[in-house]
């Protein structure tokens, strides 16, 4: 099986569990805004790449799984799911959670390292 085959698969299971899940809204329904502010790196810390990423709350899943930023890891990706929900759950603003890859890069494990800081808005109680 070549590499876009396996990335292909990755990505499909990865939307199978998004669309089997409860919407966030549904889970968190005060929440009005979230932004992610994602960072990734190696284990050594040093940030190789960062970005925002806003979520779209009308249809967003109540999963945060993100793909490996490594382009040669093998079924690699980070999930924040259980810090992020429960942290929304009681209403914070903002939350760090950390995931690590266990993806694969030839035979070794991948072992990159993503941060999140999310910050979040909510209606008045």
């Amino acid at each position: 099986m070549n590499r876009r085959t396996k990335l292909t698969e990755d990505v499909t299971e990865r939307r199978r569990r998004e669309d089997e899940s409860e919407r966030l809204l549904t889970v968190v329904p005060r929440l009005l805004a979230l932004r992610l502010e994602l960072s990734e790196s190696r284990g050594s810390g040093q940030i190789e790449t960062s970005h925002i990423k806003r979520i779209a709350l009308e249809h967003a899943p109540s999963v945060f799984t993100i793909a490996c930023g490594e382009p040669r890891c093998k079924h690699g990706s980070y999930d924040l799911t259980a810090q992020l929900l429960s942290a929304l759950r009681r209403g914070e603003e903002r939350v760090e959670a950390t995931d690590t890859c266990t993806g694969d890069v030839g035979t070794a494990q991948c072992g990159r390292v993503l941060h999140c800081v999310a910050m979040a808005e909510y209606a008045p109680a």
